[in-house]
């Protein structure tokens, strides 16, 4: 069903609920966005794993991943002061 919503109610849905909206609508942004943090990993065939992260290297990625979906969430909503969504359709997709 869709739904009007506001910067701020967007904002306030759960972080995954975020993601998921944000990479299905801005998906080029989305990854773009990952690979400048180095968060984002391409797995291939004969790829090795990677060590364990410090708490540091987590924590920092986590800062840098909020700052990402800020960014894009204000994207999103360019000038509009709400957008329609259905978020149960994005997340069943």
């Amino acid at each position: 069903m869709i739904h009007k919503y506001t910067k701020q109610e967007f904002e306030a849905l759960d972080f995954d609920t975020k993601c998921v909206v944000i990479e299905t609508l801005l998906t080029d942004d989305y990854f773009a966005g990952q690979m400048e943090i180095d968060f984002y990993f391409v797995e291939e065939k004969n790829s090795t794993i990677l060590p364990p992260k410090t708490k540091e290297q987590e924590e920092r990625e986590m800062r840098e991943f909020n700052v990402l979906i800020q960014k894009l969430t204000d994207k999103l909503f360019g000038n509009n002061e709400e957008i329609e969504l259905d978020i149960e359709k994005i997340l069943n997709s």
